[in-house]
């Protein structure tokens, strides 16, 4: 898994000792986890908590959880995802996009 924080050129192949450094470091505004088969999962800051956003490649489907997360649930969600433990239950969640308009990902500059 790639690991992709705003503030640090991304980490190829990272391991969870990378991870868990980022979240103890910090991570800038956002941070993307994108699994090479084209499954991501980002999140990011706003003024009130974290918003989480989620592209299922399989589907071509990108969710947003409609609800925002304060730090530890961004970190724990994030340890989940690396793990492969994720699950749709953190969180209240809507499709954002069909297959063909998510087929553009986001890259580091998002």
């Amino acid at each position: 898994m790639d690991l992709e924080p705003a503030n640090a050129a991304p980490i190829l192949q990272a391991t969870l000792d990378d991870l868990e450094r980022l979240l103890q470091q910090g991570f800038g505004t956002s941070l993307t986890l994108r699994r090479n088969y084209g499954d991501w999962l980002r999140v990011e800051a706003s003024a009130d908590g974290f918003r989480a956003e989620h592209h299922d490649a399989a589907t071509g489907r990108l969710h947003d959880c409609e609800d925002l997360w304060p730090v530890e649930q961004a970190r724990d969600a994030a340890r989940a995802y690396f793990d492969g433990h994720w699950t749709w239950r953190q969180g209240a969640w809507r499709q954002r996009a069909n297959a063909a308009s998510a087929s553009r990902l986001p890259d580091a500059t998002d």
